[in-house]
């Protein structure tokens, strides 16, 4: 959870229990669970029986609705489509080796990243974040469920001796240890990256959570970044098919190894809006891992004769 939102949480303006609740339901878009509001709201173990009393009432209000020991807003309204209004201008964002020189971006949008494990997604993904972030045009935020403060600041220390990036570089990164349920706490409008979606027990709810996800960000003016585990010669990442109907820029990452036998390789799947008249949809990238996370390209953007990887 931001700092905004347990801000407003913990106002004494949201001293009881019941307007705590109601205040955090107002700022969900999906489905979530008591036990992690209780974890977001703070409550200790003699207010839970008052929450999730909350919650049941409500629910006969008709203002939510329970399913599997999960709750979420009753939303029947419309949002009409102000098209004339629409800016038509593009995030000025930066994306893994100048790829924003093909493939365009707009406020709103989900960003999705897939690879193998130990693939290389986190180092193009904090690249990334990095490389905004000093733009100083957007808030940038970075949800990991798997890096932890002394790992962030190993990896960063290691682009400092070989690459030369200072820390202060990452300064205006703000990174936060989250493990799901990103919708219920990512601003929509800052670019938000989410290294990565999971689902332990079902695979299968997490074209879900991607939704909740566009949901909440399509609300806003900036982005969502979202990477996934993909096993190897399989097309899709963990969550199957239903992962790629939201995002309007797909990339996957094929994993090379470190001793120099085969490079990685970046490939774009899905590109909703080209920068020019040339399909980016199909445009592969080699690159190599070098010492201090960093990366050295080995043939630029093309489209290749035959494909690198077979699924």
């Amino acid at each position: 959870m931001t700092n905004s939102l347990k801000d407003t949480f913990t106002d004494y303006h949201y001293g009881g229990v019941s307007d705590k609740v109601k205040a955090y339901i107002d700022t969900q878009t999906g489905w979530f669970k008591p036990a992690l509001m209780y974890q977001d709201l703070g409550l200790d173990r003699k207010s839970y029986s008052t929450a999730h009393g909350k919650l049941t009432r409500l629910v006969k209000d008709g203002v939510l609705e329970s399913k599997n020991q999960s709750f979420r807003r009753v939303d029947n309204g419309l949002e009409r489509i102000n098209w004339e209004e629409a800016s038509g201008i593009p995030l000025q964002v930066s994306l893994p080796f100048e790829l924003e020189k093909y493939a365009l971006v707009y406020e709103g949008e989900v960003i999705l990243i897939q690879g193998e494990k130990s693939g290389t997604k986190t180092l193009l993904t904090m690249e990334a974040a990095r490389e905004n972030a000093n733009k100083g045009l957007y808030t940038v935020d970075y949800f990991s469920s798997e890096l932890y403060e002394q790992q962030i600041k190993d990896r960063n220390e290691q682009a400092r001796v070989h690459r030369g990036i200072k820390f202060k570089e990452w300064k205006d990164v703000n990174f936060y240890f989250r493990l799901g349920d990103f919708a219920q706490v990512l601003d929509p409008d800052h670019l938000t990256f989410i290294d990565y979606l999971n689902v332990i027990d079902d695979y299968t709810l997490m074209a879900g959570l991607l939704e909740a996800i566009y949901k909440k960000v399509k609300t806003g003016k900036g982005f969502a970044w979202v990477c996934v585990q993909k096993n190897v010669h399989t097309q899709f990442g963990m969550g199957g098919q239903g992962l790629w109907h939201r995002p309007s820029l797909i990339m996957t990452l094929y994993k090379g190894d470190y001793n120099g036998n085969q490079p990685y390789v970046l490939e774009i799947n899905v590109a909703k809006k080209w920068t020019g008249e040339t399909d980016p949809v199909g445009l592969q990238l080699d690159f190599w891992i070098t010492k201090g996370y960093g990366t050295e390209i080995e043939n630029d953007w093309r489209h290749p004769p035959k494909k690198h990887r077979q699924y």
